[in-house]
């Protein structure tokens, strides 16, 4: 598991001072009429997924569980939403991420979401953990002892083409040997989605783990294989949000052909819970 700690902090704050010499430079996105637009719909719709995702606190906790290895299960209720948007100070608004917090103890989540593949990532992330730490700095008086917290950075990676993208930020430091000791320790959890199993995901039994290897289905009738093994799996145990989710992929899937009465039939389906049959 990767965090971010006030040691790394104070080992960085320095440095990132001097990013008001420069910007950083967003990837140009080249693609024809007919296929790119159809590509960007679909990232549109997975993006909305995903911001759906991030919304419920049980979801949260059944990621950093899963996914990111921490010693002690969380619960949903363990965690309070930090903010909706996080405001940094270098960047106006935070569009594709989210920040959680623990109740009890100064350790925050942040999950930010990549539908596709960004080099800056690693300086991005850092960027809003030092911000994380400043923001709860300026709000809570630091007496004797109080000691900063910790960031627990998370990239979900939901793109098509393979991650070729340093999680570990020095890797994208220049390498001089007489300064190696110098460069900024930090790393970031990668949740790459490419890379879980498909036995993996239907076993999660989450809405998140659900939703992305519904994500895989190239047509309709996979689609369709895959949703009755969800349902089989999940033995009634299924969130309502999976409809709405699969409204989202079939409207991408099938375009045209469109098929309201199957939808019809995944509603009934969630709506019954218990009910196993296949659609």
């Amino acid at each position: 598991m990767e965090i971010f700690s006030y040691n790394d902090y104070i080992k960085c704050i320095h440095t990132l001072r001097l990013n008001a010499v420069f910007e950083l430079a967003e990837e140009s996105t080249e693609y024809n009429l007919e296929t790119g637009k159809q590509k960007e719909n679909i990232n549109n719709a997975y993006d909305s997924i995903i911001k759906k995702i991030l919304k419920s606190k049980k979801e949260i906790a059944n990621i950093v569980n899963d996914f990111v290895g921490i010693k002690e299960k969380i619960k949903g209720e363990d965690l309070i939403k930090y903010t909706n948007n996080f405001i940094t100070r270098k960047y106006k608004s935070r569009q594709d991420g989210i920040v959680y917090k623990l109740k009890d103890k100064d350790v925050f989540f942040l999950i930010e979401h990549q539908p596709s593949i960004d080099k800056n990532v690693a300086y991005k992330m850092l960027n809003y953990c030092v911000d994380i730490i400043y923001n709860w700095n300026t709000s809570v008086k630091i007496k004797k002892g109080i000691k900063y917290p910790i960031v627990i950075p998370i990239v979900i990676y939901t793109g098509t083409d393979k991650w070729r993208v340093y999680t570990d930020f020095s890797k994208i430091q220049i390498s001089d040997y007489i300064f190696q000791n110098y460069k900024i320790d930090f790393k970031y959890n990668l949740i790459d989605i490419n890379k879980i199993s498909f036995n993996t995901l239907i076993q999660k039994n989450t809405l998140f783990s659900q939703s992305m290897v519904l994500k895989r289905s190239r047509n309709y009738e996979e689609f369709k294989n895959i949703l009755d093994k969800i349902l089989v799996e999940a033995k009634g145990d299924i969130d309502k949000e999976l409809y709405d989710i699969s409204a989202i992929l079939l409207e991408n899937l099938m375009k045209d052909n469109y098929n309201e009465e199957f939808l019809k039939e995944i509603y009934l389906k969630v709506e019954r819970g218990k009910d196993n049959t296949s659609v």
